[in-house]
């Protein structure tokens, strides 16, 4: 995502249908590590698209043609990052002619 290849990032997290949607939190550490600074407050940085699955086939030995498939909760969740959540919430008030909700600074 950094390098523009993609527009959202995994995270190692177990997401089961119905979780789209739901805000990614980064949560508050009083510990960090050694050299670096600690994170005291929680921040949304995202919201989950969709889990990812691990699907294996098995193949016959005898045919060589696929018997079965298993499909599992890989335990990855794709997250899209909330600069793109804000950015559609912003273009969406433009185009419906709505205020910005942003506060002006006050003139002095």
């Amino acid at each position: 995502m950094i390098e523009g290849a993609s527009t959202t990032f995994m995270l190692d997290a177990f997401v089961f249908p119905g979780n789209s949607g739901g805000p990614v939190v980064l949560k508050p550490e009083f510990v960090s590590i050694e050299g670096t600074k600690a994170n005291g407050k929680a921040s949304l940085v995202g919201v989950v698209t969709q889990s990812r699955n691990y699907v294996d086939t098995a193949i016959s030995p005898q045919t060589g043609r696929p018997r079965i498939t298993f499909e599992e909760n890989a335990g990855l969740a794709e997250v899209l990052p909330i600069d793109y959540v804000n950015a559609a919430i912003t273009t969406f008030r433009k185009l419906q002619g709505w205020p910005d909700p942003t506060p002006k600074p006050a003139a002095n």
